[in-house]
């Protein structure tokens, strides 16, 4: 198979820039920005960690390949989100001995939630206002068993009548759910003993109460002993439909800002007429109302020249515009999102197709190119909104028809 004219995989970076593979002038690089804020990854050694603003995160969860980690702006709402002994965390029948073992940062800063020897409901929990009832919020922490191996976590209106509206109890040995959940649930495997439990519903009211109980036999009303329990670290709240990357709170909420890669190539190296594009990645699940995109585009406003994928909630929208007329228009359904997807679409005036995760999807008559091509990004047309979220693996340009066979293969 000869090589594309545009190859990203995750390999090289410095502030404000993503490097691609090929081509190794530099003209096929990203540009990329995150204004000033916080942002975490996952390291090679498998650890959380702190990047800079405008720094690309290269994230490696439960992969030895990186992958470029893109997402939306989202606000930790949960303060104090490592310090389980602030008073900002309400405690009923329990008690905290602070740093006593090491996080999924490395450090020595997860604390032990520990039940007293009393014979009742065995909480740790914060109230907080202002969380929007239109839209999904989500509670998520991580947890690491001890002698205590079980945890409910509930999100509650703070009002009478206190009602649930988001529930999950986990059994860290078994890995199973037990009881009645209420809202959707994941949990994801951080390594060391440690998962990061999430459960996302939508609040009730705008002022509520994220509560994390010890359970013992799958009852929240045991007797403790005062020695035994289980380790917290890194809770947060967020007003998404998912859980997103780690955001560290101290005494204040703390916003992540978005992640903006876009601008690769130029309008010679575009100049083709035939056209391959393929993509492997991870797309997140937007937040209702909300899109994310990757064009291959001219950067004008009109008329409107690009090649277009647009990742909805469980679909792919698949466009192509010349001069302003829509030619190709097909959509991917049943996509679930978090998980990988592999997707190429081959266009010429003979034939124009669709392939995703080793099936050939679509087959039409053919479509010209786009005129004026210059530019690929991780955004909308535009390059002001719709930013692509997920995780990148793999991006290329080819200035050829992918055989069936290699199409095939390639997103097999």
């Amino acid at each position: 198979m000869s090589n594309p004219i545009l190859a990203l995989t995750p390999s090289g970076y410095k502030a404000e820039k993503v490097y691609s593979v090929l081509p190794s002038d530099g003209s096929g690089d990203f540009t990329f920005d995150r204004a000033n804020g916080l942002a975490t990854r996952i390291n090679k050694d498998g650890l959380i960690e702190e990047v800079a603003n405008d720094t690309p995160r290269f994230n490696y969860l439960n992969s030895t390949c990186p992958s470029l980690l893109l997402e939306s702006e989202s606000t930790n709402r949960q303060i104090r989100s490592e310090e389980f002994e602030n008073s900002a965390w309400g405690k009923a029948n329990v008690f905290v001995t602070s740093n006593l073992t090491t996080s999924p940062s490395g450090e020595l800063n997860a604390d032990k939630i520990i039940a007293t020897n009393t014979t009742s409901v065995k909480t740790i929990q914060e109230v907080m206002s202002g969380a929007a009832t239109t839209s999904g919020a989500t509670v998520s922490i991580f947890v690491k068993k001890a002698e205590i191996t079980q945890i409910r976590i509930v999100a509650a209106t703070n009002i009478s009548p206190y009602t649930n509206w988001a529930r999950v109890s986990f059994d860290l040995e078994t890995l199973q759910e037990f009881g009645s959940t209420l809202g959707t649930f994941k949990f994801e495997d951080y390594g060391g003993g440690w998962y990061r439990l999430s459960i996302t519903g939508t609040p009730l009211n705008t002022s509520n109460v994220y509560q994390f109980s010890l359970v013992k036999n799958q009852n929240v009303t045991f007797t403790g002993n005062n020695s035994d329990g289980l380790f917290l670290w890194g809770a947060q709240v967020e007003q998404k439909s998912d859980s997103s990357s780690y955001i560290p709170t101290q005494n204040t909420a703390i916003t992540r800002f978005v992640d903006i890669c876009k601008d690769a190539g130029n309008a010679a190296l575009f100049n083709v007429s035939e056209l391959s594009l393929f993509f492997d990645v991870n797309n997140f699940k937007p937040d209702t109302g909300s899109l994310s995109y990757i064009v291959l585009t001219d950067g004008q406003s009109s008329p409107i020249n690009m090649v277009r994928f647009e990742y909805k909630q469980d679909r792919i929208e698949i466009s192509n515009y010349v001069n302003g007329t829509l030619g190709l228009y097909y959509t991917i359904t049943s996509v679930v999102p978090n998980q990988r997807n592999k997707m190429a679409l081959t266009i010429s005036t003979a034939r124009t197709k669709v392939y995703f995760n080793g099936v050939l999807k679509s087959t039409t008559s053919g479509d010209n190119i786009p005129s004026g091509l210059n530019s690929l990004s991780f955004t909308n047309r535009t390059k002001s909104g719709g930013y692509f979220e997920g995780e990148v693996q793999d991006a290329r340009v080819y200035n050829r028809i992918l055989t069936e066979t290699e199409a095939i293969k390639l997103t097999t």
